[in-house]
């Protein structure tokens, strides 16, 4: 359960940092091939 309720909070996390210009495209510089800045955001979150 508490593995689901992290996960849960990543993708809130990620919705939002994706929603903000700034961090969005920070994340798409580390983004690597094939990877979008969500999954980025998502996995730092995690």
């Amino acid at each position: 359960m508490a593995v689901k309720c992290k996960f849960s909070l990543a993708i809130i996390y990620g919705k939002k940092a994706i929603a903000n210009p700034e961090l969005k495209a920070t994340y798409q510089a580390i983004a690597k091939k094939n990877q979008s800045a969500f999954n980025v955001a998502v996995l730092d979150a995690l």
